[in-house]
């Protein structure tokens, strides 16, 4: 079977950074966990990783969504949500469909599905809350703009929202390859010998013993992204393009300069596009793509804070979500 390599896939360089895998956000073991140093154990049931679970903090009526990227966890918006939480506002950050687990259930999710996590989970906040501003990242951001264009939200943020997506003709080919290609190996050709790749590893898979063929095989084989993921991801992008003149919401458009996942050129577009009259481009020149936990994650989260409240009511506490 043909596979992605770690250093020999421009398509797989430039998708890992927005997953689990290059970029380590989780490990997606086919079904198997790591037990004591360096072993996989299989096991038949998967349990979701803290990181994994939704969160909800309480606060004032002015809610605030939080919808986190491809192949990522609401983990990942933790801190942004608890940072927002301290100015006062309710934020609720829902898991998107077929992500947190094992990788066939993303196979076969569709964007739609995607969506319907982040609608349903506004329509849960909309009950408490008199307001609510959408902030997505990367995918995310996408997913935002969705949810804006259906629903009458108070305003939209994305965080290097993922319309102009690195990787080129190797991405287009992957993409037009995944009937005979349905998964990308991103640890197929990797050179564990390499400290960094192995801290990175074990940063997030606990003790590995790298010296162990059989780890490493494991490894070589399990960690693995869909393609058909992929496919959903651009389709997504090119659906909301269209939408955009319809989306009136105001509008703060963050990116960074240093991002080569989604490149630049996609905060210009989403500016010029969107049918909002009131949106900037927010631009961070240190960031790159992890731009809600980057280096200049604290003028992020300041400026995410300022910009909600300009462009929402001052409120008093939430209401009580009803019994269900």
């Amino acid at each position: 079977m043909q596979r992605g390599g770690y250093n020999g896939s421009l398509a797989a360089a430039n998708v890992g950074e927005w997953g689990y895998t290059l970029n380590l956000k989780e490990a997606c073991l086919s079904g198997q966990q790591w037990r004591g140093k360096g072993s996989l154990e299989a096991v038949t049931t998967m349990t979701l990783p803290e990181a994994a679970q939704p969160f909800t903090f309480e606060g004032n009526a002015t809610g605030v969504l939080l919808v986190h990227g491809w192949l990522g966890l609401p983990g990942e918006l933790r801190p942004l949500g608890a940072y927002l939480a301290r100015q006062g506002y309710t934020v609720a950050a829902p898991l998107l469909a077929g992500h947190g687990g094992h990788p066939e259930a993303l196979h076969s999710v569709s964007w739609q599905a995607w969506y319907a996590s982040v609608a349903t989970a506004y329509q849960a906040l909309a009950v408490r809350c008199g307001q609510v501003v959408v902030l997505g990242y990367s995918l995310g951001g996408l997913l935002a703009l969705e949810l804006a264009g259906q629903q009458p939200v108070a305003g939209i943020i994305t965080l290097a929202g993922a319309l102009v997506l690195a990787g080129g003709w190797p991405l287009r080919a992957l993409v037009w390859g995944r009937f005979v290609l349905p998964w990308l190996y991103p640890m197929h050709k990797a050179n564990f010998a390499d400290p960094q790749l192995r801290a990175e590893l074990s940063s997030k898979l606990g003790p590995v013993d790298f010296d162990d063929p059989a780890v490493v095989a494991n490894l070589r084989t399990t960690l693995r992204i869909s393609t058909r993921s992929i496919y959903e991801v651009i389709r997504l992008g090119q659906h909301v393009r269209r939408a955009l003149p319809r989306v009136t919401a105001p509008a703060l458009i963050m990116q960074g300069r240093r991002d080569t996942t989604v490149l630049p050129e996609s905060a210009d577009q989403l500016y010029r596009l969107l049918g909002s009259r009131e949106k900037q481009i927010a631009w961070f020149e240190r960031s790159g793509h992890l731009l809600p936990n980057d280096i200049e994650r604290e003028q992020v989260w300041q400026q995410i804070a300022q910009w909600i409240a300009h462009h929402t009511e001052p409120t008093m506490s939430a209401q009580t979500a009803p019994p269900e």
